[in-house]
């Protein structure tokens, strides 16, 4: 991990005009822990949501859980900027939840039309214990490989990760491992959430091709945030009053390349483990 003091980035001053241009190929973003100010959680989600547009208008999409288990699904062919402007979206206005996960999509050509929602994130295991967001592309060959192996119900390049995790029988951290050796030339950056009966366990992992960053905001508000990019992190959290004083106690990592962090959440505690994944130059699959 790269640590970057906040307040060193102001300085340089990053921002609203730093996020504008074309789109890029997709973005994700979200949290987990349970927060001390759902309010400004919410508030800082939304406003996060939104910039993250800019990477991707074809379609958005939410996966939430809050306190009591209950868990928060929808996705659409709409742009953020819209989708938060739902009824949907702003019934989750009061509730706190302690995990997040937030998808914009640039639609690839062949990739699944955004307009069938099927072919749109958050993607869901059959048994809804893992739940994945990619921004990147799966080479074609290494695609049609997987696809062998693994039937998905969408088009989108990106399902067919969710399928082989779900359906891998190594533990996560293998199976990220064995995954990496099957698409070398993909592009990628992924958020994966497991939910297990007392714990949340959410991974960040990235290639060279996608950027992908994580922040540590559990000294104020009790969660950790991830985000494409640092830029719509601070221009977001600048809408707020304290935010020169979230961002003195708050320090973001950027996710280094092949190290796969894990966020574990139980009893409102949260864990970190970093793995540093063996790239495996030949790896065959058996199922």
């Amino acid at each position: 991990m790269v640590l970057i003091p906040l307040l060193l980035l102001l300085q340089h001053n990053i921002h609203k005009n730093n996020i504008k241009g074309r789109c890029i190929i997709c973005g994700i973003a979200g949290f987990i822990g349970k927060s001390v100010n759902p309010k400004f959680t919410y508030n800082l989600s939304k406003r996060i949501f939104k910039l993250l547009e800019y990477r991707g208008v074809h379609a958005a999409g939410i996966y939430a859980i809050d306190e009591d288990n209950n868990t928060y699904f929808k996705k659409e062919p709409i742009p953020s900027s819209e989708f938060v402007k739902t009824d949907y979206f702003n019934s989750i206005k009061n509730i706190n939840m302690k995990l997040c996960l937030l998808h914009t999509r640039n639609a690839t050509a062949g990739c699944g039309d955004p307009h069938d929602n099927t072919n749109n994130h958050p993607f869901i295991s059959k048994d809804n214990s893992k739940i994945l967001i990619h921004n990147g592309v799966v080479e074609k060959t290494e695609y049609n490989i997987l696809k062998e192996f693994f039937p998905t119900e969408s088009n989108c390049d990106s399902e067919i990760l969710l399928r082989f995790l779900e359906n891998s029988q190594e533990s996560t951290v293998k199976s990220f491992s064995k995954l990496t050796g099957l698409i070398p030339k993909s592009q990628f950056a992924i958020s994966l959430c497991e939910v297990e009966k007392n714990k949340i366990k959410l991974y960040l992992y990235r290639n060279h091709a996608r950027p992908l960053y994580f922040f540590d905001l559990t000294q104020t508000i009790g969660q950790i945030f991830f985000c494409s990019t640092v830029e719509i992190f601070l221009h977001a959290l600048s809408y707020y009053s304290k935010s020169d004083q979230i961002m003195e106690e708050c320090s973001f990592y950027k996710v280094s390349p092949y190290k796969l962090c894990e966020f574990s959440l139980s009893d409102n505690i949260i864990n970190k483990k970093f793995y540093s994944i063996k790239l495996h130059k030949e790896v065959s699959l058996e199922y």
